[in-house]
């Protein structure tokens, strides 16, 4: 974009100069706020067109520096997240010592094979498993037949199955 910016100058034969972009941004800036005192020099304008173009002026200003002032907040927010990964990063990397945990660990061309963490089953309790706990499929289940499992009757009246709790 800033390849095709040139600044604007009289008829003196002279070739115009490209522009940055942040150039681009101060000239047009510059020549709004020089209209703007052109426009105000004896107050605020009554003609209705001339007002106009002060208001679209001024709101051409606001837009750039509140356009601005977003940029350097975003670059700001990059800044913390960029140090925040960084430190996280950091952390991680003291936690390991060093180490990569993907890496195996060879001592003098012999891989050193270690055992996989074994859990004690006789620490763990007996498993019991229900008839029908491991089916695979749909269940018929209703309430008559796991209330029937369970040693209990239908309740005629609703209230009474809260009582017997």
């Amino acid at each position: 974009m800033s390849d095709n910016i040139v600044q604007l100058v009289p008829n003196t034969g002279v070739a115009p100069t490209p522009m940055s972009d942040e150039e681009a941004l101060d000239f047009t800036q510059r020549h709004r706020k020089d209209l703007v005192d052109v426009l105000t020099a004896n107050g605020a304008p009554t003609d209705g067109e001339v007002a106009n173009v002060l208001l679209k002026t001024l709101d051409g200003m606001d837009r750039q520096a509140l356009t601005k002032m977003k940029i350097k907040s975003d670059e700001r927010t990059n800044d913390n997240s960029d140090k925040l990964a960084a430190s996280v990063i950091a952390g991680v990397f003291a936690q390991l010592k060093g180490k990569n945990p993907y890496e195996k660990e060879v001592i003098e061309g012999q891989l050193l094979e270690r055992a996989a963490p074994a859990v004690d089953l006789s620490k763990l309790p007996a498993i019991e498993l229900v008839p029908g706990e491991t089916d695979i499929g749909t269940s018929d289940l209703t309430y008559e037949s796991f209330t029937a499992s369970q040693g209990k009757k239908r309740p005629q009246n609703p209230e009474e199955d809260l009582q017997e709790a």
